[in-house]
């Protein structure tokens, strides 16, 4: 339990926040969530330091878990890791929350921001790229721009006026540029490298290992725990977890462990890596070396002929035959894949395993030439990012065969397994696809049953009433002693907000009569003198609706997809300024993604529910597991997203206190369907206008 000293920090500096930050607001919820993060992180046995919280939009949440869990982290020796699911809260993070907190708490701590090895410069290969006295060699030299680019960027690095942090230049790096000058650990010569010292990279993760909080991303601690934990970040069993924007967890998960790799992709590459290899051989000219280069050559040589058979037994399928130009799917039921096929690809196992190691060989005799002064790491460097990029894609490529040929175990979720061909310029392709169905089993495994605590928190973790369903989909139905908590809302909506549904005469299944239906509605809809928002699940009818529409109402229309966002809500934000109109139209991602807060949105408009489209291999796998099992896909998946989709949509409309608007849905389906009574229970209690009829 906690003790009364770390009860004293937290308050402390609480009370120091609550007097020094200005517009501060006294949130009753603010400080339960807080209370129940220390009372969590501080329970003696593991599977009770768990808390999911799920706090609407006003509650105060990221102040609540900064000011609780840093001090428990430090109490309790442990690392405290706050990952979230967007680059804009991470640098909100970053930027405002956590220096503003440092400033005005008393808690003493330090703090850092943790990347992959991608977003840093490799000074070896900015150095080799900008050559001799400054001089681009050859990838550059006939290209002014991009070469004035390179001194630019190696010129300040020198100076010491940039940090090497991609992210921190003040443009944007092309990829034509980035590839070329940055690096992954397979090409990386490490402490052997004449640039360790001023390596960006492990600058940075020297900080990483010295900071009490780090600031990351789901993606970054997923591939840590893939990697089995404690190699870019700190060991899981030393870590507390924040886990904001929650929700994005389980799908991100899946996410992370799909794979992929595409035969004739795959061949290309190899046959540029068999001339790496013949430059690697002129290189290191050792009688005692040739022996490996031919076994290299001949794994080589073997895995392109596997990838022909391969290649043969696709082009025999009946369901990949298409004359067009469409992709064509070829899903496998249940994830289990003919005999035929998996011996093909039981061969490409072992021939892609050999070549790995052989290559592999190779990059090591590599760096002990360096090592024994018989290399420099200049020559090394000329030929290891390359090697280093092969040696992934073979890693990768190991990756997808182990998945596509490992039978799925008896009673557990199946991995989705499928084909896709493709034709471009007559040219064919076939990609070969695996993916979990669900994150729970690799959730519980890598990171609940091994982390010293977690706290996981969103504004939208329920659906349907309860926490069910992001139990099942994040593994956490196998922790039964975590802990769970509902913080209310602080915004009125009894008062402040009006959902109403209007008679419509057709339901989204009619799709081209509702679309017709909602275009002769809408001007009556849209506010005219602030700022709306209309949300469509599909591109489609969004394109036909704004087609549509009559002109002075596209005169001041805004759509996703014809700015990017940034511009998109200044034009926004600047009509209203000036005391017009905006409307907003946008799909899935506007749902969750922007805050227009007062007179910016004062009407939300849904088209129709946001049922998800279940088209995807993954999806049809994942439904045909749950029908085996004698469950529906439809109530146990398709309606807890729908309902979470619904949430996030309708909260979009109030974002403070003073907010007042309107919620609009355009979809008699909550009403004449059985599962409309429990959306409508899920949504804020707001003033409800229901047309029964014309």
């Amino acid at each position: 339990m906690p003790t009364d000293a770390i009860k004293d920090k937290v308050q402390s500096a609480y009370r120091n926040i609550s007097k020094q930050m200005p517009n501060f607001k006294n949130r009753y919820t603010q400080r339960v969530f807080i209370a129940e993060i220390v009372k969590t992180l501080f329970q003696e046995k593991q599977d009770h330091r768990i808390l999911v919280t799920e706090g609407p939009t006003g509650t105060g949440k990221t102040l609540a878990y900064l000011v609780a869990s840093i001090p428990a982290a430090k109490q309790l020796y442990k690392k405290l890791i706050i990952s979230s699911a967007t680059v804009a809260l991470q640098t909100q993070l970053i930027e405002r929350d956590i220096p503003l907190i440092q400033k005005m708490s008393d808690m003493v701590f330090n703090y850092i921001i943790a990347k992959g090895r991608g977003r840093y410069l490799c000074p070896s290969l900015l150095s080799q790229n900008i050559g001799e006295n400054g001089q681009q060699i050859e990838a550059f030299a006939s290209n002014d721009y991009l070469s004035s680019i390179l001194n630019e960027l190696h010129h300040q690095f020198e100076a010491g006026e940039w940090d090497g942090d991609k992210d921190t230049w003040a443009e944007t790096i092309s990829d034509e540029i980035w590839t070329k000058i940055s690096n992954d650990r397979h090409g990386c010569l490490a402490a052997r490298c004449d640039h360790f010292r001023v390596c960006p990279y492990f600058i940075a993760k020297g900080k990483i290992e010295e900071a009490d909080v780090i600031v990351a991303n789901h993606d970054l601690v997923l591939s840590d725990l893939a990697l089995g934990g404690g190699i870019l970040l700190p060991k899981p069993e030393d870590t507390i977890y924040v886990f904001d924007e929650a929700h994005h967890l389980p799908e991100k998960t899946v996410n992370h462990a799909s794979t992929w790799g595409s035969t004739s992709g795959t061949t290309t590459w190899l046959n540029r890596t068999e001339g790496l290899i013949k430059q690697i051989e002129a290189l290191l000219m050792e009688q005692s070396t040739a022996n490996l280069f031919s076994i290299i050559d001949k794994a080589l040589k073997h895995l392109k002929s596997d990838l022909s058979y391969l290649n043969t037994y696709f082009n025999s399928l009946p369901d990949l035959q298409s004359a067009d130009d469409s992709e064509i799917n070829h899903r496998f039921p249940q994830g289990v894949i003919p005999s035929e096929l998996r011996s093909l690809c039981s061969a490409c196992f072992d021939s892609t395993q050999e070549s790995y190691k052989q290559c592999k060989k190779l990059k090591d005799k590599i760096t002990r030439e360096v090592a024994d002064g018989n290399l420099t790491s200049k020559e090394a460097e000329a030929v290891l990012p390359e090697l280093g990029m092969a040696l992934q894609r073979l890693e990768n490529l190991y990756e997808l065969w182990a998945k596509f040929i490992l039978k799925d175990p008896q009673g557990s979720p199946p991995t989705a397994r499928w084909i896709t061909k493709s034709l471009f310029k007559e040219h064919v392709d076939f990609k070969l696809h695996t993916s979990p169905i669900s994150a729970a089993d690799f959730l519980y495994e890598n990171l609940w049953q091994k982390c010293y605590g977690s706290i996981l928190t969103s504004a939208t973790l329920r659906s349907l009433g309860s926490f069910g369903y992001f139990q099942a989909k994040s593994g956490l139905l196998e922790m039964p002693h975590a802990n769970y908590l509902q913080l209310a809302s602080p915004f009125d909506f009894a008062n402040n907000a009006t959902l109403w549904l209007p008679w419509m005469e057709n339901e989204p299944q009619n799709a081209s009569q509702h679309t017709e239906e909602i275009i002769q509605l809408l001007p009556d809809l849209v506010s005219k003198e602030n700022g709306s928002l209309i949300l469509f699940s599909s591109r489609k009818q969004l394109q036909e609706v704004s087609e549509q529409l009559p002109e002075h109402i596209k005169e001041i229309l805004l759509i996703q997809g014809d700015y990017n966002i940034q511009t998109l809500l200044e034009k926004h934000n600047q009509q209203i300024s000036q005391g017009n109109a905006s409307i907003i139209m946008g799909l899935a991602s506007f749902a969750e993604g922007i805050d227009l807060p007062g007179k910016l949105c004062t009407d939300v408009i849904i088209a129709k529910l946001p049922f998800p489209v279940p088209d995807s291999p993954v999806e049809a796998t994942e439904r045909e597991y749950l029908e085996a099992q004698g469950k529906s896909h439809f109530q146990e998946i398709v309606l807890p997203q729908t309902c979470i989709r619904l949430i996030q949509s309708v909260g979009r409309l109030i974002r403070s206190e003073t907010d007042t608007g309107k919620i609009t849905i355009l979809d008699r389906r909550l009403i004449t369907k059985s599962y409309g009574k429990k959306f409508l229970q899920a949504l804020p209690d707001m003033r409800r206008i229901i047309e029964y009829g014309p």
